[in-house]
């Protein structure tokens, strides 16, 4: 099985590598589509639960080496704003889709880009926008046009609204008057973008430590214990330590906690910040025993094939999404499990929508032991 590799969340180095020409593994912000031509509809992005547009959550550049119509592959994963709507374990507030494009295609360069000398972010964000119809908020597909200007693109009237109030009503009889106003679009998107859509940040992969020492089970540590006992006395062992080991031992004849949280707490210890596991047709890591059965509850592909696991989102990146609330519910999870075709299909639509569960922390269960 290939090894698990982990996702961090940082600054980016270079905004101006954070486009599609240069294949980007990010946060946040507005997506880096790989097929720039056939976008997923408003529609399809739309959250399950309220219809309101979701944004970009994440989106993950993972190429098939063994196949050649997969050379270019990315990920994206979606999320709905709004908090109600994460109340539950349901993921009908997310959409995952995967994109796919062989090495040679009407997009992108045969050879990789240059990296060291990257065009103006400016001049590629207005190429985007222009070709792909983008919408001016959260760079979805945009159907919809201002009624005024027709120059502003937008996915829903909802975000529509949002560029309304955040500079658009300004600019828009000025707009409606130039030959493109190309000089302020830039400028007008970053300031909706900074209201509208998750902070944009860098997702750098690295490969996950091996593990030092194996984790003891609590048998273990009473034997561990006992020996000690015997072969040092009672008296030897600070007061404190025993007070502390007798006290964890009596709670754990009462309650049996879930198995899999404390594997859950025991493995990303390893690496506390990691904000993405990735370990194509591997096994997730789960934050509670009620796991789904891979049998019944995740769908095959619509081109009949079963999906199997590719990556998981974990708790950790709520701390950089900024969406805390003191006062109402807030967006959270456990961990997103993302689940993708196992023959990586490549017919009809060039965005193929995945499956993802969620699993919540208040799915962690205790029970008593008699």
């Amino acid at each position: 099985m290939t090894c698990v590799e982990l996702g961090f969340a940082v600054e980016p180095s270079d905004v101006r590598l954070l486009v599609s020409r240069y294949f980007p593994s990010k946060i946040g912000g507005t997506p880096a589509w790989l097929d720039q031509a056939n976008l997923p509809s408003s529609r399809e992005v739309a959250c399950g639960l309220c219809k309101e547009p979701t944004v970009l959550l994440l989106q993950i550049y993972a190429p098939d080496t063994e196949d050649d119509i997969a050379f270019h592959r990315t990920i994206f994963l979606t999320c709905c704003l709004s908090a109600s709507c994460h109340v539950t374990d349901s993921a009908r507030c997310f959409h995952v889709f995967r994109c796919q494009l062989p090495r040679r295609n009407v997009f992108y360069s045969f050879e990789p880009p240059d990296e060291d000398n990257p065009e103006s972010e400016q001049r590629q964000v207005d190429e985007r926008f222009e070709a792909a119809r983008l919408c001016w908020v959260c760079g979805f597909l945009g159907e919809k046009s201002c009624a005024k200007c027709h120059t502003a693109k937008y996915c829903s009237r909802q975000h529509q609204i949002i560029h309304w109030k955040n500079g658009h009503k300004e600019e828009c009889t000025r707009l409606s008057q130039s030959q493109g106003g190309n000089e302020t679009k830039t400028s007008e998107r970053q300031c909706v973008v900074a209201s509208a859509v998750f902070p944009q940040l860098e997702l750098v992969i690295e490969t996950e430590p091996e593990v030092v020492d194996e984790e003891k089970t609590d048998e273990q540590r009473m034997r561990e214990y006992e020996e000690f006992v015997k072969r040092e006395g009672s008296g030897v062992a600070e007061a404190a330590d025993v007070e502390e080991f007798e006290r964890e031992a009596a709670e754990q004849k009462h309650v049996e906690c879930d198995k899999a949280f404390r594997r859950f707490k025991d493995r990303i210890s390893r690496e506390p910040e990691q904000v993405l596991r990735y370990q194509r047709h591997g096994m997730p890591l789960w934050v509670s025993d009620k796991t789904p059965s891979l049998q019944h509850d995740v769908p095959h592909c619509s081109c009949g094939s079963e999906r199997t696991f590719e990556f998981q989102v974990m708790p950790q990146l709520l701390n950089y999404l900024k969406v805390d609330s003191l006062n109402e519910p807030s967006i959270d999870w456990g961990t997103l499990v993302v689940y993708t075709c196992k023959r990586g299909c490549n017919e009809g639509t060039p965005y193929h929508e995945e499956f993802i569960f969620k699993q919540s922390f208040n799915s962690l269960t205790c029970k008593e032991t008699r």
